[in-house]
This record gives structure tokens, C-alpha cells and sequence, in this order.
């Protein structure tokens, strides 16, 4: 890992106990440096339906296809691979600086999420946006623009 490089730490717990030292379940460094890897994350809904919960990763400044456009990387629970990564449509948009599962939305049988833009200018300048987007797909779902 380079010097500086952003990094995302998940940590294993049970809802039974928490212990006094959390133990370290994996981690994973990002891809954009400055690009803010892991100021969202969310984990609980199994997306690939293989019996292990999998995480929701934002990186709201990453530049890889334009400036601070951002990422929301979706991983694999069991083996940390990449389910999706799903990049920012526009520049300063900051996809990901909010992700959260929302259940299945569509009912199709698997956990749908959602990533909140607040850089949208769509509605106006910064007005924002929450885009939700299906699990079993990573395809667009829904919209909503701020006002």
C-alpha cells in the first residue's frame, strides 16, 4: 500500500457481544488517492446471494474518470472481490458520500441500495440527488432530485 493511499477497515462483530477489541475482518485500500475510500460504508444484505453479507463503499472524491466524481464500490463479504463499481456521472457531483441498503425495493429477491449525490446540479447547483439502484443488477431504479 503506498504511502497515503485511502484505505476502508470493516471490522467483525455480533449483535450478541460487543467485544472490548473489535477484531479486524479485512481491509482494502482504494484506488484514487484523496479519493476518500470508505467515508461511507454499509454492509448487512447479501447482493450475491452466496450467504455472506457484502458492503456498500463510497469514495466521494475519487478522480479516475473526472474530477471528484466518485465511486460506490459493492464487495463480496466472503472474498472481498468486486460485485459492482459504479463511478459519478459528473464533476464535484461526490457520488457516494452515502450509501445505505434499502431491502428489495423491486421485489426480485435481492437487497436493492442507494447512494446519495449531494454535488447533483440537476435541480440546481449542488441541490443533490439519490440515486437507488438495484442489487441483482446494479442498474438504475429510481431517481430522486433535490429541490
Amino acid at each position: 500500500m503506498a504511502h497515503g493511499s485511502p484505505i476502508a477497515i470493516l471490522f467483525l462483530s455480533t449483535l450478541a457481544s460487543v467485544p472490548a477489541a473489535q477484531e479486524v475482518g479485512f481491509a482494502i485500500s482504494g484506488t484514487s488517492l484523496g479519493g476518500k475510500y470508505g467515508s461511507a460504508v454499509d454492509g448487512g444484505a447479501d447482493i450475491n446471494n452466496d450467504g455472506h453479507f457484502d458492503y456498500l463503499i463510497g469514495a466521494p472524491q475519487h478522480s479516475s474518470t473526472g474530477n471528484q466524481r466518485g465511486r460506490v464500490v459493492v464487495l463480496s463479504g466472503f472474498d472481498q472481490s468486486s460485485i459492482y463499481a459504479i463511478n459519478g456521472d459528473a464533476d464535484l457531483d461526490q457520488f457516494g458520500t452515502s450509501v445505505t441498503f434499502t431491502g428489495d425495493l423491486n421485489a426480485d429477491g435481492t437487497p436493492d441500495f442507494a447512494v446519495g449525490i449531494p454535488g447533483a446540479d440537476s435541480a440546481g447547483t449542488n441541490a443533490g440527488r439519490v440515486r437507488v439502484y438495484s442489487g441483482a443488477t446494479g442498474g438504475i431504479l429510481t431517481t430522486y432530485d433535490g429541490a
